[in-house]
């Protein structure tokens, strides 16, 4: 069985959730990617944030970094974990964070994605997005006012 971690992000701002519509699956979905070799998880969601939305995020919700010291350093927490069946042969395993917008120009990439929009809790109830991405999306919006 063959498994990849890769990262994604529920970007919150003004009660809505921004998501990519996958340019393979045709599904809204947040954005995130693959953990390049030697890559944090944490500097992962950021930089396929800014690849696929041009926007800069900040992690919320990070976790206690007190425990931090010289050779030990603490990393943003995840909001949740999942195991996520590709195939079945191929297993990814999502590291979910919870993100702000702290900069940027907000543009979709179109060479990675079909476009992006910003979702507010009743929209997550649109076709196309599944039943995951809707649960999480009210949970987090529930959990993370900005």
């Amino acid at each position: 069985m063959k498994r990849e971690f890769v990262a994604a992000a529920y970007i919150v701002s003004n009660g809505r959730i921004l998501l990519v519509k996958h340019r393979k699956l045709g599904l809204w979905l947040p954005p995130g990617g693959h953990i390049e070799e030697g890559e944090l998880p944490d500097e992962a969601v950021k930089r396929e944030v800014r690849e696929e939305t041009g926007l800069e995020v900040e992690i919320l919700g990070a976790g206690d970094s007190s425990g931090s010291e010289k050779r030990v350093s603490v990393l943003a927490t995840p909001h949740h974990m999942q195991l996520e069946d590709i195939d079945a042969t191929h297993h990814h395993i999502d590291l979910v964070y919870v993100c702000r917008v702290v900069g940027g120009n907000h543009s979709a990439n179109m060479d990675e994605t079909e476009g992006s929009k910003w979702f507010s809790e009743k929209e997550l109830d649109s076709p196309g997005i599944n039943e995951n991405v809707r649960h999480f999306g009210k949970k987090i919006l529930g959990e993370f006012r900005t």
